[in-house]
């Protein structure tokens, strides 16, 4: 999988996941347009009103992806390197990359923790991420009660995350079928393995253009979750 393939697959499942707007007065963020909140347009100068959908994938690769080197990590670190530098404060995001990646933990993404980032663990590095990112949603609340309002939505993120990482081939379950084991596979990684969610399936299936309600009178004796991995299978995943 080339960079700008792994950049294609990860902006296709942020939009989905942001949304394409929310406006929470709690929000320190301010109001987002496809995730692109107002806080971040102003530290840019953003004099083009409301970003687009177009606008917003090239701000999430100008600014994110490529200003924070993510073409230079491997495709999984990528991931969570740029989804850490959407929703965080730039040095707690590659804090967490650095700690994930057990490298010295300055908040500078430099050519020690770049180095790391090519060719990591992968499992190691996923599973301190992961602790280090609820960490610090933890450390919000302890700060800042008034935000306890968001910590079912940014666990929902991490959820989110690891589906879209799933659905791109760079996880996958582990043999005991209990968990998720990182792997180095191919981005058009089969849909057909065991436990894949309905809201993963729905959120390829929309990302992808695809009109669900064309489908749904053909529901096989499988239900929905059948036909979906059917028809995935079929495709063979392909975007």
């Amino acid at each position: 999988m080339t960079e700008q393939e792994n950049f294609d697959l990860y902006v296709k499942w942020v939009l989905f996941a942001e949304g394409v707007y929310a406006d929470d007065e709690n929000d320190k963020g301010g109001t987002t347009h496809y995730g692109i909140s107002a806080r971040f347009l102003k530290t840019i100068s953003w004099t083009g009103g409301a970003p687009t959908k177009e606008q917003a994938i090239s701000l999430y690769r100008q600014y994110f992806w490529l200003g924070w080197q993510c073409d230079r990590m491997h495709p999984m670190v990528a991931w969570c390197a740029c989804d850490a530098f959407i929703q965080h404060p730039s040095k707690s995001a590659a804090m967490m990359v650095q700690e994930g990646l057990g490298v010295t933990v300055d908040g500078k993404i430099g050519p020690i923790t770049l180095e790391a980032a090519q060719s990591p663990n992968l499992l190691l590095f996923w599973r301190r991420y992961r602790l280090a990112r609820v960490r610090f949603y933890n450390d919000i609340l302890a700060n800042d009660p008034t935000q306890a309002d968001f910590i079912d939505g940014w666990h929902d993120r991490m959820h989110k995350l690891t589906e879209g990482m799933y659905f791109a081939g760079l996880i996958q379950r582990d043999e005991s079928g209990k968990g998720l084991k990182a792997a180095v596979t191919s981005s058009t990684a089969k849909a057909t393995t065991a436990g894949i969610t309905i809201g993963g399936i729905v959120m390829w299936l929309q990302s992808n253009g695809i009109n669900l309600e064309s489908i749904i009178d053909a529901l096989p004796e499988g239900g929905f979750v059948g036909l979906a991995v059917a028809w995935l299978a079929k495709h063979n995943f392909k975007r």
